[in-house]
Protein backbone atom coordinates (compact mmCIF):
# COMPACT_ATOMS: atom_id res chain seq x y z
CA UNK A 1 0.00 0.00 0.00
CA UNK A 2 1.00 3.37 -0.93
CA UNK A 3 1.10 4.39 2.96
CA UNK A 4 3.67 1.57 3.95
CA UNK A 5 5.84 2.50 1.05
CA UNK A 6 6.11 5.90 1.66
CA UNK A 7 6.81 5.54 5.52
CA UNK A 8 9.56 2.95 5.11
CA UNK A 9 11.19 4.97 2.33
CA UNK A 10 11.42 7.63 5.12
CA UNK A 11 12.83 5.15 7.50
CA UNK A 12 15.60 4.60 5.23
CA UNK A 13 16.33 7.97 4.21
CA UNK A 14 16.41 8.40 8.00
CA UNK A 15 19.03 5.56 8.51
CA UNK A 16 21.27 6.46 5.16
CA UNK A 17 21.86 9.79 6.58
CA UNK A 18 22.88 9.01 10.09
CA UNK A 19 25.08 6.44 8.21
CA UNK A 20 26.82 9.69 7.24
CA UNK A 21 27.45 10.46 10.99
CA UNK A 22 29.07 7.56 11.85
CA UNK A 23 28.08 4.57 14.04
CA UNK A 24 24.93 4.50 15.97
CA UNK A 25 25.49 5.12 19.81
CA UNK A 26 23.49 2.95 21.59
CA UNK A 27 24.34 4.75 24.79
CA UNK A 28 20.03 5.26 26.41
CA UNK A 29 19.80 0.98 25.85
CA UNK A 30 22.86 -0.14 27.77
CA UNK A 31 23.41 2.86 30.04
CA UNK A 32 19.39 4.11 30.77
CA UNK A 33 19.13 7.37 31.66
CA UNK A 34 16.69 10.14 32.65
CA UNK A 35 19.14 12.40 30.55
CA UNK A 36 17.34 10.80 27.33
CA UNK A 37 14.01 11.54 28.12
CA UNK A 38 11.67 14.47 27.43
CA UNK A 39 8.29 15.52 29.41
CA UNK A 40 5.77 17.99 28.26
CA UNK A 41 2.24 18.50 29.08
CA UNK A 42 -0.12 21.33 28.53
CA UNK A 43 -3.93 22.52 29.35
CA UNK A 44 -5.56 24.88 26.89
CA UNK A 45 -8.61 26.46 26.79
CA UNK A 46 -10.03 27.02 22.91
CA UNK A 47 -12.90 29.47 22.19
CA UNK A 48 -13.93 26.53 19.33
CA UNK A 49 -12.25 23.41 18.07
CA UNK A 50 -11.09 23.30 14.86
CA UNK A 51 -9.35 20.76 12.57
CA UNK A 52 -8.32 20.84 9.51
CA UNK A 53 -10.35 24.45 8.74
CA UNK A 54 -13.99 22.48 9.83
CA UNK A 55 -15.79 23.03 13.18
CA UNK A 56 -16.12 20.45 15.16
CA UNK A 57 -16.71 21.94 19.08
CA UNK A 58 -17.19 24.83 20.58
CA UNK A 59 -15.43 26.48 23.53
CA UNK A 60 -13.16 23.34 24.77
CA UNK A 61 -10.65 21.98 26.97
CA UNK A 62 -7.67 20.35 25.50
CA UNK A 63 -4.84 18.67 27.87
CA UNK A 64 -2.03 17.11 25.79
CA UNK A 65 1.01 14.99 27.20
CA UNK A 66 3.86 13.72 25.46
CA UNK A 67 7.03 11.76 26.60
CA UNK A 68 10.09 10.76 24.28
CA UNK A 69 12.97 9.04 24.70
CA UNK A 70 16.42 8.99 22.56
CA UNK A 71 17.35 5.39 20.92
CA UNK A 72 20.00 5.24 18.35
CA UNK A 73 19.98 8.73 17.67
CA UNK A 74 16.43 8.80 17.03
CA UNK A 75 13.78 10.93 18.80
CA UNK A 76 11.34 8.12 19.54
CA UNK A 77 7.67 9.59 21.30
CA UNK A 78 4.32 8.87 22.15
CA UNK A 79 1.33 10.83 23.86
CA UNK A 80 -1.98 12.16 24.31
CA UNK A 81 -3.96 14.86 23.25
CA UNK A 82 -8.07 15.49 24.02
CA UNK A 83 -10.68 17.75 23.71
CA UNK A 84 -13.89 17.98 25.76
CA UNK A 85 -16.12 20.66 25.14
CA UNK A 86 -16.65 23.09 28.09
CA UNK A 87 -21.03 22.43 28.14
CA UNK A 88 -21.13 18.62 27.27
CA UNK A 89 -21.26 16.88 24.34
CA UNK A 90 -24.12 18.66 23.16
CA UNK A 91 -21.41 21.34 22.31
CA UNK A 92 -19.46 19.77 20.14
CA UNK A 93 -16.90 16.31 19.45
CA UNK A 94 -15.09 14.98 22.32
CA UNK A 95 -12.29 13.30 20.98
CA UNK A 96 -9.32 11.33 22.32
CA UNK A 97 -6.00 11.24 19.95
CA UNK A 98 -3.04 8.69 20.35
CA UNK A 99 -0.02 9.22 18.93
CA UNK A 100 3.49 7.33 18.45
CA UNK A 101 6.13 8.43 16.00
CA UNK A 102 9.97 8.73 15.74
CA UNK A 103 11.74 11.45 14.81
CA UNK A 104 15.27 12.05 13.16
CA UNK A 105 17.58 15.39 12.73
CA UNK A 106 20.51 15.19 9.92
CA UNK A 107 22.00 18.84 10.27
CA UNK A 108 19.29 21.39 9.33
CA UNK A 109 16.39 18.19 8.23
CA UNK A 110 14.32 16.75 10.84
CA UNK A 111 11.98 13.80 9.49
CA UNK A 112 9.27 12.65 11.38
CA UNK A 113 7.00 9.64 10.98
CA UNK A 114 4.23 8.22 13.32
CA UNK A 115 0.82 7.25 13.23
CA UNK A 116 -2.50 8.69 15.29
CA UNK A 117 -5.15 6.80 16.64
CA UNK A 118 -8.20 8.91 16.88
CA UNK A 119 -11.60 7.95 19.41
CA UNK A 120 -14.71 10.08 19.43
CA UNK A 121 -16.55 8.85 22.50
CA UNK A 122 -19.73 10.94 22.71
CA UNK A 123 -20.18 9.55 18.94
CA UNK A 124 -20.65 5.66 20.38
CA UNK A 125 -23.80 6.00 21.18
CA UNK A 126 -25.14 8.34 18.19
CA UNK A 127 -24.02 5.65 15.60
CA UNK A 128 -21.15 8.18 14.23
CA UNK A 129 -18.10 7.69 13.08
CA UNK A 130 -16.63 6.49 16.52
CA UNK A 131 -12.57 6.36 15.52
CA UNK A 132 -10.05 6.85 12.92
CA UNK A 133 -6.69 6.12 11.98
CA UNK A 134 -3.96 7.94 10.48
CA UNK A 135 0.16 7.05 9.37
CA UNK A 136 2.49 9.92 8.79
CA UNK A 137 5.39 11.32 7.36
CA UNK A 138 7.09 14.96 7.44
CA UNK A 139 10.30 16.79 7.28
CA UNK A 140 11.00 20.41 8.63
CA UNK A 141 13.83 22.45 8.05
CA UNK A 142 15.63 24.65 10.66
CA UNK A 143 16.45 28.14 8.70
CA UNK A 144 18.74 28.94 11.44
CA UNK A 145 22.29 28.70 9.83
CA UNK A 146 20.73 30.40 6.24
CA UNK A 147 18.99 33.34 7.98
CA UNK A 148 21.00 34.95 10.88
CA UNK A 149 19.73 32.75 13.37
CA UNK A 150 15.59 32.93 12.37
CA UNK A 151 14.09 29.62 12.28
CA UNK A 152 11.30 29.77 10.29
CA UNK A 153 10.83 26.21 10.33
CA UNK A 154 8.95 24.98 7.44
CA UNK A 155 7.23 21.58 7.11
CA UNK A 156 5.53 19.36 4.82
CA UNK A 157 3.65 17.03 5.86
CA UNK A 158 1.34 13.74 4.43
CA UNK A 159 -1.22 12.06 6.29
CA UNK A 160 -3.03 8.95 5.24
CA UNK A 161 -6.17 7.70 6.67
CA UNK A 162 -7.51 4.57 5.66
CA UNK A 163 -10.75 4.50 7.60
CA UNK A 164 -11.80 7.07 5.37
CA UNK A 165 -9.71 6.44 2.10
CA UNK A 166 -8.31 10.02 3.40
CA UNK A 167 -5.25 11.76 2.02
CA UNK A 168 -4.05 15.37 3.51
CA UNK A 169 -0.84 17.39 2.70
CA UNK A 170 -0.18 20.33 4.87
CA UNK A 171 2.05 22.84 4.45
CA UNK A 172 3.53 25.26 7.41
CA UNK A 173 6.23 28.43 8.73
CA UNK A 174 6.22 29.85 12.02
CA UNK A 175 8.16 32.30 14.03
CA UNK A 176 8.60 32.64 17.74
CA UNK A 177 9.31 36.50 17.35
CA UNK A 178 11.40 37.68 20.21
CA UNK A 179 9.39 40.79 20.93
CA UNK A 180 10.12 41.34 24.60
CA UNK A 181 14.22 41.19 23.75
CA UNK A 182 13.58 43.89 20.99
CA UNK A 183 11.09 46.16 23.15
CA UNK A 184 11.92 46.13 26.44
CA UNK A 185 14.87 43.30 27.10
CA UNK A 186 12.48 40.83 28.59
CA UNK A 187 13.60 37.43 26.59
CA UNK A 188 11.13 35.67 28.67
CA UNK A 189 8.24 37.41 26.58
CA UNK A 190 7.95 36.18 22.95
CA UNK A 191 5.06 36.63 20.39
CA UNK A 192 4.72 32.59 18.41
CA UNK A 193 3.05 33.18 14.57
CA UNK A 194 2.20 30.26 12.43
CA UNK A 195 0.58 30.15 9.12
CA UNK A 196 -0.41 26.46 7.21
CA UNK A 197 -1.82 25.48 4.37
CA UNK A 198 -3.51 22.40 3.26
CA UNK A 199 -5.21 19.85 0.83
CA UNK A 200 -7.34 16.97 2.13
CA UNK A 201 -9.70 14.53 -0.05
CA UNK A 202 -11.63 11.95 1.37
CA UNK A 203 -13.31 8.88 -0.69
CA UNK A 204 -15.74 7.93 2.39
CA UNK A 205 -16.28 10.76 4.77
CA UNK A 206 -18.81 8.87 6.73
CA UNK A 207 -16.23 5.88 7.90
CA UNK A 208 -17.63 2.52 8.62
CA UNK A 209 -20.99 4.02 10.25
CA UNK A 210 -22.77 2.35 7.23
CA UNK A 211 -24.01 5.26 5.72
CA UNK A 212 -23.68 6.16 2.06
CA UNK A 213 -20.15 6.66 1.20
CA UNK A 214 -19.43 10.10 0.17
CA UNK A 215 -16.64 12.05 -1.08
CA UNK A 216 -14.89 14.98 0.29
CA UNK A 217 -12.15 17.78 -1.36
CA UNK A 218 -11.26 21.20 -0.23
CA UNK A 219 -8.30 23.45 0.19
CA UNK A 220 -7.37 25.17 3.59
CA UNK A 221 -5.27 27.60 5.26
CA UNK A 222 -4.91 29.46 8.99
CA UNK A 223 -2.81 31.14 10.73
CA UNK A 224 -2.12 32.07 14.73
CA UNK A 225 -0.86 34.32 16.73
CA UNK A 226 -0.17 34.37 20.53
CA UNK A 227 1.74 35.54 23.43
CA UNK A 228 3.83 34.06 25.34
CA UNK A 229 5.76 34.11 29.10
CA UNK A 230 8.14 31.79 30.19
CA UNK A 231 7.29 31.86 34.22
CA UNK A 232 9.97 29.74 34.74
CA UNK A 233 12.66 27.78 32.41
CA UNK A 234 9.91 24.46 32.72
CA UNK A 235 6.59 26.63 32.47
CA UNK A 236 5.36 28.63 29.60
CA UNK A 237 1.72 30.83 29.59
CA UNK A 238 0.86 31.42 26.09
CA UNK A 239 -2.79 33.33 24.87
CA UNK A 240 -3.86 34.43 21.18
CA UNK A 241 -6.17 34.64 18.17
CA UNK A 242 -6.36 32.31 15.57
CA UNK A 243 -8.46 32.00 11.67
CA UNK A 244 -8.81 29.49 9.32
CA UNK A 245 -10.82 29.38 5.87
CA UNK A 246 -11.82 26.76 3.81
CA UNK A 247 -12.62 26.30 -0.23
CA UNK A 248 -13.93 24.07 -2.82
CA UNK A 249 -17.77 23.38 -3.36
CA UNK A 250 -17.98 19.57 -2.92
CA UNK A 251 -21.80 18.30 -3.93
CA UNK A 252 -21.37 14.51 -2.50
CA UNK A 253 -20.93 16.02 0.77
CA UNK A 254 -24.26 18.21 1.57
CA UNK A 255 -22.76 18.25 5.58
CA UNK A 256 -19.89 19.87 4.83
CA UNK A 257 -21.34 22.49 2.79
CA UNK A 258 -23.22 23.66 5.89
CA UNK A 259 -20.64 23.93 8.19
CA UNK A 260 -18.64 27.71 8.43
CA UNK A 261 -16.16 27.99 5.89
CA UNK A 262 -14.32 30.55 7.66
CA UNK A 263 -13.02 30.18 11.88
CA UNK A 264 -12.22 33.30 13.76
CA UNK A 265 -11.17 31.80 17.53
CA UNK A 266 -9.00 32.62 20.59
CA UNK A 267 -7.39 30.21 22.86
CA UNK A 268 -4.43 30.48 25.98
CA UNK A 269 -2.51 27.54 27.35
CA UNK A 270 -0.16 26.44 30.18
CA UNK A 271 2.80 24.34 29.22
CA UNK A 272 5.40 22.28 30.70
CA UNK A 273 8.57 20.57 29.83
CA UNK A 274 11.48 19.45 30.41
Amino acid sequence: MKKTIISLAAIAASCAAYAQDGQFPLDSLKNPSVDYISVSASVGFESAYVFRAEKLANYSIQPEVEVGYTVAGFDLYGGAWANTPLYGTDDGLQEIDFNAGASYTYKSLRLDVGYLYYWYPSNNEAGDLSRDMEVYVGISLDTSAYLDGINLNPSVYYFYNWILEQQVVEASIGYDTPVGSWLMGWEKLTMPANVYFGYATAGRKNGDTGGDDVGCTYWYWGASIDVAYAITEYCTLSAGARYSQAFGNNADDPYYQINPRQNFWYGAKVSFGF
